[in-house]
């Protein structure tokens, strides 16, 4: 059956295949089970945290440039005003300084401030949509595809690209 009959005229698919699914292949124990209804289901705010956390983790845009905009000494570089400058998102996202643990995906981290989304004048508005496209899309699959888990018999999937990134596929069941 495609996607796209499961979320019945939703336009989430794209959503769905660049921003959550990384994680439906359950690095965390038992994510499934707490993500749907089942016995240990711990309501809509770990949807959301499981959301952000993926988004955290492997972000679909893994850089972006900026100019700067005034001279400035970064880590001991002296960057000109007007030099380009590259932004690694998917580096600061996982900055020990930060985030600890930063290569572990844990829908219980208390740390916040990723970037993927941006950050001050350069925020995304359209963040809470795409948001709420993924919580939307997450919870019609958990509820259409029950015990949806990944294909332990394929290959696990792989983020491909760096500017745009997304997995090549998904392998998934579900009973």
């Amino acid at each position: 059956m495609p996607v796209t009959d499961l979320l019945e005229g939703v336009d989430l698919y794209a959503a769905f295949e660049k921003e959550v699914g990384d994680w439906v292949v359950d690095p965390y124990p038992r994510l499934a089970e707490l993500l749907s209804k089942g016995p240990v289901y711990q309501g809509d705010a770990l949807v959301d945290a499981a959301i952000d956390e993926s988004l955290r983790l492997e972000p679909p845009l893994g850089m972006t440039w900026r100019l700067c905009v005034q001279d400035v000494e970064l880590g001991g570089v002296k960057i000109r005003a007007g030099s380009p400058v590259g932004v690694c998102i998917a580096a600061a996202n996982r900055d020990p300084r930060h985030f600890r643990d930063p290569d572990r995906f844990d829908i219980h981290r208390r740390e916040q401030g990723h970037i993927t989304f941006g950050w001050g004048r350069h925020l995304c508005l359209g963040q809470h949509v795409a948001r709420m496209e993924m919580s939307v899309a997450l919870k019609r699959f958990m509820d259409r595809l029950p015990n949806l888990r990944f294909d332990e018999d394929a290959p696990a999937p792989r983020q491909r690209g760096f500017l745009f990134r997304s997995p090549g596929s998904l392998p998934v069941r579900w009973d």
